[in-house]
């Protein structure tokens, strides 16, 4: 072969060899391309999973699986679709709602995702006239109107009845008496004490304890007054009587005696010690009453209200429209007492005297009351988003 064409061919070979190359750099390119959109695609769904599983998680009592609303990670991980979520909930400023994070990871590529969830309901307990956390004995003149829940054994004597629906317990708990009552059926998802948070309560009456010039210190006397809806801080006791209008909040550091006083609808009390409300006191709907320590009723109130508090003294003749929640000592009724909407006891009780309980939903707050926890919560619109 000539040297002339000797060169030709080398010179096609190396052109061959260039546009080889090219062509299957350019193929590697777009695989590599490919590869990165894909994984690009797949981070966004590894963290909407990641998101979902958030939800369930927190949504899910232990007993089923989950982890229960007191959970709240910062950083939980857990490997999908060939990569891992992370995903955090944590609380708001607003204590009825919840941010939850979550991020996507596969390969090099991460995305992250974030939505707001908002408390929409009750617990599962107030799905009862009477939940109650322990043995529970029903004895005197004692009525029930509507479900029973108890977390241990349930003992009816007569002439102590529950009607209008049925008395449950747990798998391994009995019901017995001579009272009346029909017994139901257990349950799938038994329900369970609800946790409460007591802090937003807590930092309310901590304010109060402070020197702040919007406080005022020493006794008050609320004696025909105009809240106006507005909010009052007492480093010291406070009385209300006569007539409170207008709406708002009282948070005092000490007791509230609340006497033969007329409450207007919308009027949260916060109490660090005894909150004690008597005489002939009416309290109009939607409000809120909690004490740190003890709340007693006692004289012949007629009082609409959510009550909250860890230990409870019901006396008198006495009328109640909304729902009452105790997470500590429990709830004693110790007079003629007629509740209309739902109770809930934390521990082993014995309920004797004249009282009626009627479940009653349409009294029961409109909102989630600040601590306590959901039942169910509903995504809070537009709040989604891509960080």
């Amino acid at each position: 072969m000539k040297n002339g064409n000797i060169l030709i061919v080398f010179i096609l070979l190396v052109a061959l060899s260039i546009i080889v190359t090219s062509f299957l750099f350019f193929i590697g390119g777009g695989l590599r391309g490919t590869t990165g959109t894909l994984n690009y695609v797949k981070a966004l769904y590894i963290a909407e999973a990641g998101l979902n599983k958030a939800i369930w998680y927190f949504l899910t009592s232990p007993s089923q699986g989950g982890q229960g609303t007191t959970w709240k990670p910062s950083g939980f991980s857990e490997s999908y679709g060939g990569g891992q979520y992370t995903f955090s909930i944590q609380n708001t400023a607003d204590p009825l709602v919840l941010h939850i994070v979550s991020t996507g990871e596969i390969g090099n590529v991460q995305r992250g995702i974030e939505i707001y969830i908002v408390a929409s309901s009750l617990p599962a307990v107030f799905d009862y006239a009477l939940f109650n956390n322990g043995d529970l004995s029903l004895k005197g003149d004692t009525s029930l109107y509507g479900n029973v829940y108890s977390n241990g054994d349930i003992y009816i004597e007569n002439p102590a009845s529950v009607l209008d629906g049925e008395v449950t317990v747990p798998e391994g708990s009995s019901i017995g008496g001579d009272g009346t009552y029909t017994v139901g059926e257990t349950p799938e998802d038994p329900p369970e004490m609800p946790a409460f948070d007591t802090s937003p309560y807590d930092n309310e009456i901590a304010f109060a304890d402070s020197g702040d010039p919007l406080v005022l210190q020493g006794d008050q006397i609320f004696d025909n007054y105009d809240l106006g809806g507005n909010t009052i801080y007492v480093n010291g006791s406070v009385t209300v009587n006569g007539n409170l209008t207008g709406g708002g909040k009282i948070v005092s550091t000490g007791t509230v005696l609340i006497d033969d006083a007329s409450v207007a609808s919308d009027t949260t009390f916060i109490s660090g010690g005894v909150l004690d409300i008597t005489g002939a006191t009416d309290i109009g709907e939607e409000s809120l009453c909690y004490s740190s320590t003890l709340l007693k009723i006692s004289g012949n109130p007629r009082v609409a209200s959510t009550f909250l508090a860890p230990e409870m003294s019901l006396g008198g003749t006495t009328t109640i429209y909304g729902i009452i929640f105790s997470w500590g000592a429990g709830v004693d009724v110790v007079g003629t007492v007629d509740i209309f909407g739902s109770l809930c006891n934390p521990g082993s009780q014995v309920y004797t005297g004249t009282i009626a309980l009627h479940y009653e939903p349409q009294y029961f707050p409109q909102e989630l009351p600040a601590g306590m926890q959901a039942g169910d919560y509903d995504f809070q619109s537009g709040s989604w988003r891509e960080l």
